[in-house]
């Protein structure tokens, strides 16, 4: 019920009733976000230095776990965005051949 209020007057899209994918991605940004959010739970939280280790040592997997929570971060700012901005474009493209007034 959040979820929707918040993507309606944020983008102005509707949600579906179930299995909404903004919703899902939404979800799952969170989700990694509170995992990540734990204090004490990643050595880098003790030595700031780790954050420069390769993900592929050992130790070093919460390097993984913060690049999938930057792109579920984007996924769940950046697809709504866009689809909002098409459908502005959209919108006020079809009202130009319209003949109508024009806000800008």
């Amino acid at each position: 019920m959040v979820g929707e209020t918040i993507m309606l007057i944020a983008y102005g899209l509707p949600v579906g009733p179930i299995d909404d994918p903004y919703l899902k991605t939404a979800e799952r940004a969170l989700q990694q976000l509170s995992l990540a959010a734990v204090p004490g739970k990643y050595p880098v939280d003790s030595l700031p230095s780790l954050k420069y280790l390769p993900e592929w040592m050992p130790g070093a997997g919460f390097q993984k776990m913060a690049r999938e929570g930057r792109v579920l971060a984007r996924e769940m700012i950046g697809e709504p965005y866009e689809v909002a901005k098409k459908s502005i474009v959209c919108t006020n493209s079809l009202s130009a051949e319209a003949g109508g007034s024009h806000i800008f």
